[in-house]
């Protein structure tokens, strides 16, 4: 079956995840000494040894795009764009928010607001509910948090900003499960994680940290555009 490396890198050390369809076959989280490697080629090369499997059986790179630390974002989805390219392969874009959710759920069905710090103040969130990420926008935290959780009534916060999150609502059940970021290996268990992602060279993947003008439009847009 084909081999489909995940990458997630907005933020802290990098997660690296290998696959066989919905099978994992490697998650660099489960092992600590490599979890805190932020050298995405290294992980990669510990991982493919471990299952003993060459870079050549790798049949798709799926990254996560954003938003999250600029310089770890660009870092990752480069990465991914010259091995797909290099390969000949698909790359999958991936939203940073719908990992963070799908992480931040476990155990709660309850919707996420996913957070992420941004320039000048600002700060991105996401609100992730029914399995998918349902809205996606940028600007002041306050404003944001105000406008997000309306009509919600008990909620999990994850990400950057869920100490200020939780101070700043007072009229709702808020949970913090302590998820800051997702994990490469929540792709496989992304129903639609697939088709209408797939991008092939010329087509790259592009950080969302480049798309603040679509941030706005909300998160269709978002995936259209990622989409190509």
């Amino acid at each position: 079956m084909s081999l489909i490396l995940a990458i997630e890198s907005t933020g802290g050390p990098s997660s690296v995840a290998l696959g066989e369809g919905t099978r994992i076959v490697f998650d660099s989280t489960e092992l600590p000494a490599v979890g805190t490697s932020a050298d995405v080629a290294e992980v990669l090369e510990f991982g493919l040894s471990v299952i003993e499997r060459q870079t050549t059986d790798i049949r798709g790179v799926a990254v996560s795009v954003g938003p999250g630390a600029l310089s770890a974002v660009r870092s990752g989805v480069s990465f991914a764009n010259a091995l797909a390219f290099g390969l000949g392969v698909p790359v999958y874009p991936i939203i940073s928010f719908e990992l963070m959710g799908l992480e931040a759920s476990r155990g709660l069905r309850l919707p996420v607001l996913c957070s992420a710090r941004a320039a000048n103040g600002n700060a991105y969130l996401g609100l992730y509910d029914g399995g998918e990420l349902a809205s996606l926008r940028f600007g002041p935290l306050e404003a944001l948090v105000r406008d997000m959780i309306v009509g919600l009534k008990e909620f999990i916060v994850a990400g950057a900003y869920r100490e200020s999150i939780a101070n700043l609502v007072k009229d709702a059940n808020v949970h913090d499960t302590g998820t800051r970021s997702g994990k490469a290996a929540g792709f496989f268990e992304m129903s639609y994680s697939t088709d209408r992602r797939r991008k092939l060279y010329p087509n790259v993947a592009i950080p969302i940290t480049e798309c603040t003008i679509a941030m706005e439009r909300g998160v269709h847009d978002v995936h259209s555009e990622l989409a190509g």
